[in-house]
């Protein structure tokens, strides 16, 4: 899909790099010298979660047409039906996996490749916009998470998952 928007004059293609080592950086700099290369994104942008904060703040109308869509839904069950169905045109760097049982609605996120340093932020800003979304559908503010998991170490600003999920929070490894 590079291929097709980079001989596009209007259209701007950002790709971020964070420190990759696999060369990918590098080939996209040689054969696409029209795209404009965010080198370590992280460092550009330091800010403790970042990826919660954007989540956080982003209206579902962010997301294009999906965003558009996923508001018009009358229940949060045809929401998150809409969500897993076409995410991938809200370019996701993701997959969205969602089941109920009994009284409990489980909602997991998981990459389809390695993301390295990338899944810390991508995972927070994919739990934390699909709840804005949740909150602003429901229109209540007070919805919260019964609990979160997350696969990947406790950051050392955790507390501010405390703030944006409301919930308990457990991190599957150690610091």
């Amino acid at each position: 899909s590079l291929m097709r928007v980079s001989s596009d004059p209007t259209i701007e293609v950002i790709v971020v790099d964070n420190a990759s080592t696999d060369g990918s950086f590098e080939m996209v700099r040689e054969k696409f010298p029209q795209v404009t290369l965010i080198e370590n994104a992280r460092r550009l942008c330091p800010l403790p979660g970042l990826g919660l904060r954007v989540g956080r703040d982003q209206s579902p109308t962010q997301w294009g047409i999906l965003g558009y869509a996923m508001m018009c839904c009358r229940t949060v069950r045809h929401m998150m039906a809409m969500l897993i169905k076409y995410h991938r045109i809200a370019a996701s760097m993701a997959e969205f996996y969602f089941r109920e049982e009994r009284e409990l609605a489980y909602l997991e996120v998981r990459p389809p490749r390695a993301l390295h340093e990338a899944l810390v932020p991508v995972i927070e800003e994919h739990f934390s916009s699909v709840l804005s979304g949740v909150k602003l559908l429901t229109g209540r503010a007070d919805i919260r998470p019964a609990e979160l998991r997350l696969s990947y170490a406790k950051p050392d600003y955790a507390r501010l998952y405390g703030e944006v999920f409301g919930c308990p929070v457990h991190f599957s490894r150690p610091s």
